[in-house]
């Protein structure tokens, strides 16, 4: 699915209060998921890219950031959705969510999304699995 439409709630660039406890620059407030993600790339920037239109962002860590193996941006992702859909609003969008959840965005991923249908889809699967424990404890 698209995010976009009725979805867009679910992309990582909808506006959601985000804070991270930055390693040597303390806590960061970012006004997304995407922005927040993408300081863990340049953490001694944080502060910058959290005031950074996402697309900008991007085009800062392209330039500047460095390598983080898969398994900690997996780990940070996760933690980056959990606190996006803790706001109670967001979280009554995300399980009223009755179609399968994949990420087939504008931008090739097929780690984080699927690239025509096909990639590990750790998004998708990371948002479907909060629905469902959202669900279970409603």
């Amino acid at each position: 699915m698209l995010f976009i439409g009725k979805f867009k709630f679910l992309a990582n660039d909808y506006p959601a209060k985000i804070k991270v406890n930055v390693p040597k620059v303390g806590v960061v407030a970012f006004d997304n998921v995407e922005c927040a993600f993408l300081a863990i790339f340049a953490p001694e920037a944080a502060r910058t890219i959290a005031s950074m239109a996402p697309a900008d962002a991007r085009a800062y860590v392209a330039e500047h950031g460095r390598e983080v193996p898969v398994e900690a941006l997996d780990t940070y992702m996760n933690a980056l959705v959990r606190q996006k859909f803790a706001d109670p609003e967001l979280a009554a969008q995300l399980m009223a969510v009755t179609a399968d959840i994949h990420m087939d965005g504008p931008r090739p991923d097929a780690h984080f999304g699927r690239v025509k249908g096909n990639g590990e889809d750790v998004l998708g699967a990371q948002l479907t699995h909060l629905r469902d424990e959202l669900l279970r404890a409603a």
